[in-house]
This record gives structure tokens, sequence and C-alpha cells, in this order.
């Protein structure tokens, strides 16, 4: 089957590509902004000029955008599957690790974040039932294993399987669920450059002018002190950590402490309208991210299901007629 174009697919890449070319701008000529309108009215300006672009310059900003906005996913994605080794409570934001799974097939592994709602006990053990009638794969026999190799990623294969099954079997249903995926990693990207054009504000208003160029190295130690606590990790003994329902408000406190302090020190000026902006967005857009997260997985197993049903009963059907 072939995936038509989708312009949530499309425009997941552009605007969020878009975004990172003005935040960067922003962050190196804050004054971008405030001379923004006395820009606008000088026609001969190379603002008003690049805000005015021909056709074939605005095809080449829409590509530009396009892969700036795709290169800035594959680094988010890099990021969190180093972020998701570190910090376990981060496995809930990432949909490549099976927790989501596990705790499905398993209640005492559930949190209270409303993303199991949807699915009765009833409905869990019929869909074990499922898996192992199309897939010959008996959902207690992966637990065991999962436990053994202190590994959920045994429980993504068995969605991608489903997710495989709904792809050739019901192709509108996997439209459906294509385009809410658009729309999750189109929401975790924006999140992500929000968070860290927090940061990045934040850097600009609390640094002088004359240290900023020691940023980048500073980034490449972060980086490789993150890529060695991953390894520690993982030759370590690996402890499930619950999630800390207090997330939200440390985040909120942080953010307000950083950002009174930053009030304190320059007022209120472009970086500090900027930083805030992005705070409060940032957690917005993760919010949206869990939100079409839990709508893509609801569809690719309840698709799933309607196949495995409809299968099961074309059997009996067939097999009476004989």
């Amino acid at each position: 089957m072939r995936i038509p174009f989708n312009l949530y697919d499309f425009l997941g890449y552009t605007v969020p590509g878009l975004i990172v070319i003005i935040i960067l701008a922003i962050l190196i000529n804050p004054a971008l902004l405030s001379n923004l309108p006395d820009e606008l009215k000088d026609k001969n300006s190379e603002l008003a000029q690049f805000l005015r672009p021909t056709v074939t310059q605005g095809i080449f900003y829409v590509v530009v955008c396009y892969l700036v906005g795709f290169a800035t996913h594959g680094l988010i994605h890099w990021l969190f599957g180093q972020l998701v080794n570190i910090f376990q409570p981060l496995k809930k934001f990432h949909a490549h690790y099976g927790s989501f799974e596990k705790a499905l097939f398993d209640c005492k592994y559930r949190d209270d974040s409303g993303d199991f709602d949807p699915y009765t006990d009833e409905f869990v053990k019929n869909f074990k039932v499922k898996i192992d009638d199309v897939f010959s794969i008996k959902v207690e026999t992966i637990r065991e294993e999962a436990k053994r190799t202190e590994n959920d990623v045994k429980y993504t294969e068995i969605f991608d399987l489903c997710r495989t099954a709904v792809l050739k079997q019901s192709p509108d249903v996997y439209s459906r669920g294509f385009t809410l995926l658009a729309q999750y990693n189109s929401a975790k990207l924006i999140g992500s450059i929000f968070f860290f054009a927090a940061a990045g504000f934040l850097v600009r208003i609390f640094v002088p002018p004359q240290y900023l160029q020691w940023i980048p190295i500073l980034i490449w130690i972060l980086v490789f002190v993150l890529l060695c606590i991953k390894g520690k990790i993982k030759k370590g003994d690996k402890q499930n950590v619950k999630r800390q329902s207090l997330f939200g408000i440390f985040y909120w406190f942080i953010v307000g402490g950083l950002g009174f302090i930053a009030w304190w020190k320059e007022g209120v000026d472009v970086l500090f309208v900027c930083y805030c902006v992005s705070a409060v967005l940032c957690p917005i857009f993760f919010h949206l991210y869990h939100i079409s997260l839990k709508y893509y997985r609801n569809t690719i197993l309840y698709g799933f299901y309607e196949y495995a049903v409809a299968r099961e009963k074309s059997e009996k059907s067939k097999d009476s007629e004989n």
C-alpha cells in the first residue's frame, strides 16, 4: 500500500524548521524584533526584501525550513534515546522502549496517567488471545523473557507487528493512525525546540557576550558526559524508577525561579519575553504530544483487534461451509 502525501507530515518538519530559524536569529541578534517595525517600513531594507520573496526564493525558503526541521528531528530523536537511558521516567514520552505495552499487559506496572483508561481487563485478556491467534506469540512468555533480560523492547515488537497488520489489512485505519503519528512527532519536536530555546534565552541573559564563544565547547562536553553516564548505566544494574508526579511542579518552580532572576537582572526585554513564551509553550506541546501518542496507540491497537475478530469470524464461516 502506498501512503499518499500527508500535509501533517510535511508541515510537521517545515513549521518546526521555521521556528528553529527564527529562534536562532533572535539569539544571534536580540534587537531583530525591536527593529522589525522600522525595517518593514523601509521597503529597501534587507529584512523587508527577505520577507517579500519571489516565487523561487519562497520555494527555496520552504525547502530550507523542511531540511532544518528534518535535521532537528533527527537530533531530538537521538537525544531522547540517550536521556531515556539516564532518566527512566522519560520512557513515558518515548514510544520505542515498550514501557506502555509492558504496563498494558501487566497492571502492576501501570501509573495514573490515564493512558490505560480505554482498556478494560477483559479487552486486555482478549487482546492477548488475538496476538497468539494471529502471530503465535504468547504474551506470558514475552513477559518472562523480559524479566530475565531486564529489557522491555520485546513488548515493542508486539506493537510493531500489530501496526504492520493494520497497515496491510486496514489501510483506512492506518491512514488515520499515520496522521496521528505525524502530529505526535511534530508536537514532540516543537516542544523540544521550545525547551532548548528557553535554555538558550537564559544563556543570552546571564552569560556576558564575550563568553558566548565557549558555549559550543560546553555543549560538546555535556554530550560527552551524557554518553559516559549512559555507558555506566548499561554496565550496571538497572532498577525500575517510579514516575514522579511532581515533575510538573518542579518544572514550573525552576522556570519561575529562573524567570524571576532574569527579570530582576535585565527587566522586561526581548530576551525575557522570548524566554517566558518558550517556557510556557514547551509543556503545552509536550502535553499535545502525549495526547496524540495515546490516540495513535489506540488507533493501532483497536484496528488490529477489529482485524483479528473479523479474521476469526471469516475462518469460522469457512469451517462451517466445509
